[in-house]
C-alpha cells in the first residue's frame, strides 16, 4: 500500500515555473489508485495558483487552488460530517459553489462501512464532489466509520504533516484569522 514512485508538482500563478518533489503512494493496487502529496513553500497569501501533477513527462492532473489569506477579516468555512453514501452531494456541491468557502471541515464518517472498503471513499467522496475538492482545501477528522488503513493514508497522514497534529495524527488544531480550530477524534480505537 505504500509503493513510492518519483513524482513532481509544477506550480505557478501564470506559468508553471516552480517545481517540487511529490510523494506518490499506491492506495489501491487492484484499481491503480494513487495519492500524491507535496509541500509547497513561499506561496503568497490569498493567491490563485495553477498546478500539474507529473510522473516523468506525463501530466496526470492539472488544477488550481487559492492559498488562505494571512489575516482574513472574516471566517468563511463550511462544515460537514457523516456524508457516508452522500445522497446530498449535488446539493452540497451547489451550496459550496455558491458560498465559495475558504475551507471545509469534515467531521468524519466518509465511509458507511468499517473503513476497510477503499471503494467507499472513492465512490462516495472523491467521485461525488470533485469540483468542490478541487476548489477548496478540506481538513478531516476521523469518525467511527473511518477505521482502517484508507482513511489514515488518504487523509490523516498527509494532513498531519502540515498541521499542529497529535502524535497519531488523529486530532489536530490550526489557526485561521482570529479563530483557533480544533478537530478531535473521539473514537475509542
Amino acid at each position: 500500500m505504500s509503493e513510492e514512485l518519483d513524482a513532481i508538482v509544477r506550480c505557478g500563478t501564470e506559468t508553471l515555473c516552480c517545481t517540487a518533489a511529490a510523494k506518490r503512494q499506491c492506495v489501491n493496487r487492484e484499481i491503480q489508485r494513487w495519492l500524491y502529496t507535496v509541500r509547497l513553500t513561499a506561496l503568497t497569501e490569498g493567491t490563485v495558483y495553477r498546478y500539474a501533477v507529473c510522473v516523468g513527462e506525463e501530466r496526470l492532473y492539472e488544477g488550481s487552488f487559492r492559498t488562505l489569506a494571512a489575516a482574513p477579516e472574516r471566517l468563511h468555512l463550511v462544515t460537514v460530517s457523516d456524508t457516508q453514501l452522500f445522497h446530498l452531494s449535488d446539493r452540497f456541491a451547489a451550496m459550496a459553489a455558491q458560498e465559495q468557502p475558504d475551507f471545509i471541515l469534515h467531521g468524519g464518517d466518509i465511509s458507511f462501512g468499517t473503513g476497510y472498503q477503499h471503494e467507499q471513499y472513492e465512490a462516495n467522496w472523491f467521485q461525488r464532489i470533485p469540483e468542490v475538492l478541487a476548489a477548496a482545501p478540506v481538513f478531516y477528522a476521523r469518525g467511527n466509520h473511518d477505521d482502517g488503513p484508507f482513511f489514515e493514508t488518504l487523509f490523516l497522514r498527509p494532513q498531519a504533516k502540515h498541521l499542529n497534529a497529535a502524535p497519531d495524527g488523529h486530532s489536530f488544531s490550526m489557526d485561521y484569522g482570529i479563530a483557533h480550530i480544533v478537530m478531535v477524534d473521539s473514537t475509542p480505537w
